[in-house]
């Protein structure tokens, strides 16, 4: 896998290595698609009753609890976290302790490596696996192994797209003027679980006023397959879908404590088999038009932002990526004043 000039990962074929046995091509899941709509057998509202992991977590710490069940139960569990350099890379953990790397949202493609080959091996010996990733990654883990594990469990998340890497380490660079970083949290909820804020090291900002974050939830810098996603209304490969509640204000106000809120998909018997096991938990049966009614994540597929061509064009030319996000990303006088008067607003219904 390697990254093109843009930051987003592609798989490049060693031709001498290749044999031509074209298996690459016939396992792709995109070439191979033929994933059809399902509805999920059941859908939840839930959290963590532990507040500590619940408030650590990005939503309800619904995931903490299943992996929490899988190592107790002699598993291992595959995830997400960031690395030594803060790119985000799969990794596997097998004790309770080292469950806090892979808690958290990390807003940057994730880099598989060689986790499919590590879990692969692990099926094999007929130990218990947890892999969580995007749709895609466990669609991609589904084609690899090409055949099915009764003791492999798949969850993955409401994926909005995964933004470049170039500008997400170009960015951080630079809101920390090149000083050594000592921690990130994307989705920290010190003023909330809606009013979420990027904190790395002292800095610290809501989704809605960092950059970063605008370009991201503007859809400035995703990856170009986010724009056609094929594992969007309920084509996945997982047993459990896992992504926050944003609705639940508006269909269950007696849930909203602003902690955060999961909403949990069950899409096979083997995931509700599992939900059932799971440790101290608080939920509540939701209906699937109150799950994705505030849930892009869940159905529709995002729009390119207007500027998102010429953004990556002026990229490789642009002496600071943090001005020519807000330069491309400003809204026309009438847009600014609409976003600071809903601000307002906001930040008096949701901030105790």
């Amino acid at each position: 896998m390697i990254y093109d000039k843009d930051g987003f990962l592609y798989p490049q074929i060693d031709v001498n290595e290749c044999s031509n046995c074209g298996l690459c091509k016939k396992v792709c899941p995109v070439n191979n698609n033929k994933n059809e709509t399902k509805k999920p057998l059941d859908i939840f509202a839930a959290f963590n009753n532990n507040e500590d992991i619940r408030l650590s977590s990005s939503s309800g710490g619904i995931f903490s609890l299943f992996a929490e069940w899988v190592i107790n139960s002699g598993g291992i569990v595959f995830g997400a976290a960031f690395d030594k350099e803060w790119g985000v890379s799969h990794l596997s953990v097998e004790t309770i302790g080292d469950l806090p790397k892979l808690r958290g949202s990390k807003y940057v493609q994730s880099n598989i490596g060689d986790s499919f080959s590590q879990a692969e091996k692990e099926l094999k010996k007929g130990r218990l696996v947890l892999f969580t990733g995007t749709p895609c990654q466990i669609a991609g883990l589904q084609a690899f192994l090409r055949q099915h594990y009764d003791n492999l469990i798949l969850i993955d998340i409401l994926c909005h797209g995964v933004p470049s890497k170039r500008v997400f380490q170009s960015y951080i660079q630079e809101i920390t003027h090149n000083k050594k970083i000592d921690y990130i949290n994307m989705r920290s909820k010190k003023q909330g679980w809606k009013n979420y804020h990027f904190d790395i090291n002292n800095y610290s900002e809501s989704w809605h006023e960092d950059t970063f974050m605008r370009a991201f939830l503007n859809n400035l810098i995703l990856r170009p397959s986010c724009y056609s996603c094929l594992y969007k209304d309920g084509k996945t490969f997982s047993d459990i879908s896992l992504g926050d509640f944003w609705g639940v204000k508006q269909c269950h106000k007696e849930l909203d404590d602003d902690k955060g809120i999961s909403i949990v998909l069950i899409n096979t018997e083997k995931g509700r088999e599992l939900f059932d096991k799971i440790g101290v938990i608080h939920k509540t049966r939701i209906l699937l038009n109150e799950a994705s009614i505030y849930n892009s994540g869940l159905t529709g597929l995002v729009k390119p932002h207007k500027n998102r061509s010429k953004f990556f064009k002026k990229l490789h030319s642009s002496p600071n990526v943090t001005v020519l996000m807000e330069r491309l990303l400003k809204p026309s006088i009438w847009k600014h004043i609409k976003y600071t008067i809903a601000t307002h607003i906001y930040k008096l219904l949701h901030i105790r």
